[in-house]
């Protein structure tokens, strides 16, 4: 509440302070708000130059480029420098629409994770084209990740173990598919691992 000094009423000459209310200020207040406004409209028009829109499999996500340079060596951080260069601001790339929020993410936060429905072998391809160290993965996501690589590993062992021989209590044809001739002997590994070498070397 402000005060100012006011004539008296009647031809009274006396002078007198009076309070004045947030109505009568509202001048003062609406000229600060509008100048507010003016500078948030310079943010947004200052935002929109350094925003970008990515399409991945026709699903489409806005950020900013200063969030795609953040990790220097990905394929959006070259994107980025492209868009600076070019003025181009909207890019397409065929990819699963799925996976891309966890690439994204990565560039925010500085933390990727891997998605639990996918399987490490088209999370690794993932990484690949978009230019991720699957070293930078967190340790909550690292075993998920790395199990793939357990089990080509053990399916490695059993091939050597079994390349000219077959189980003798399942014979299976030699045109048959592979999980037709290795899925008795991997679930007999995993039921107990001291079964063969591979087994051992699972566990």
């Amino acid at each position: 509440m402000l005060r100012k000094l006011v004539e008296g009423q009647g031809g009274n000459s006396q002078k007198k302070f009076v309070n004045i209310t947030m109505d009568e200020n509202s001048n003062v207040s609406d000229n600060e708000m509008s100048s507010k406004e003016d500078e948030n409209e310079e943010d947004e028009e200052h935002d929109d130059d350094d925003c970008v829109i990515i399409d991945v499999g026709g699903t489409k996500h806005k950020t900013r480029l200063k969030t795609l340079s953040k990790i220097h060596t990905t394929r959006l951080a070259r994107l980025a420098e492209k868009a600076r260069a070019s003025g181009k601001r909207e890019f397409y790339f065929d990819r699963h629409p799925d996976l891309f929020p966890y690439i994204l993410n990565f560039h925010r936060t500085g933390k990727l994770h891997v998605p639990l429905h996918v399987c490490g072998p088209l999370w690794k391809s993932e990484l690949d084209f978009w230019k991720i160290d699957d070293k930078d993965i967190q340790k909550c996501c690292w075993v998920h990740y790395i199990s793939y690589e357990e089990t080509l590993e053990m399916i490695e062992h059993f091939e050597k173990d079994d390349r000219h021989t077959r189980l003798a209590s399942q014979k299976v044809p030699d045109n048959a598919k592979f999980w037709q001739h290795y899925r008795p002997k991997l679930w007999r590994g995993l039921q107990d691992p001291y079964s063969s070498r591979a087994s051992m070397v699972r566990t």
